[in-house]
């Protein structure tokens, strides 16, 4: 019906148009421009979907924690101090405790009890025990003092001493949410959250 209404408009404007001067034909052009303008324009729209943004939420998703062995160097001669260097991250999560669990071959490196450095993560350090037969070093760190530890910082450093020649790696020995090797334990729950584990290879020239 509405179609049928605009299209008698224009038949009767365009009748005019014949029948006037230049001019009045230029405004009833224009006229005409207009109106079709405003109803394309009315047309999209009624046509067009309304859009809605979607609400933006901020989520805090916490990572696990990691531990990571390094060396100062790769190379060392025998009878050479190896510093190994024990740093951790705790990927977001408040933890008490830290279990760190090693392992290592004793014919080329050695290592004592006495041979340990605490770091400043820390502030209680149990003894040390090393097994130097099997080449196992098991050392834990605990808060027992404050809340816990958020971050990343140094557990501690292990100076051995490199006997024999040849190429050796000290080992982090870990296995996913097992609390008998290494482990980081998040405070308030116990649950262990370490999820990455290093190595460190040397070579004993």
């Amino acid at each position: 019906m509405d179609n049928q209404i605009f299209t008698n408009q224009v038949q009767n404007f365009q009748s005019q148009v014949k029948k006037g001067s230049p001019f009045m034909k230029i405004i009833i052009i224009i006229f005409l421009a207009v109106i079709a303008l405003e109803i394309a324009l009315s047309l999209k729209s009624f046509l067009t979907p309304v859009s809605t943004s979607p609400v933006k939420t901020n989520s805090l998703q916490l990572k696990s924690g990691s531990i990571i062995l390094s060396t100062e160097k790769s190379n060392y001669k025998v009878g050479e101090k190896v510093s190994l260097l024990i740093k951790i991250s705790t990927g977001g999560r408040l933890i008490n405790g830290t279990d760190i669990v090693l392992k290592y071959d004793p014919k080329n490196l050695e290592a004592s009890a006495a041979s340990f450095i605490n770091g400043s993560v820390f502030d209680t350090y149990p003894p040390v025990n090393v097994d130097p037969k099997i080449g196992v070093i098991r050392v834990s760190g605990v808060s027992s003092s404050t809340p816990g530890f958020n971050g990343s910082g140094d557990f501690g450093t292990i100076n051995f001493t490199a006997k024999a020649i040849g190429t050796s790696e000290i080992q982090l020995d870990y296995s996913p949410k097992s609390t008998a090797d290494s482990n980081m334990l998040q405070a308030g729950t116990g649950e262990d959250v370490l999820e990455a584990g290093g190595s460190a290879s040397i070579n004993i020239q």
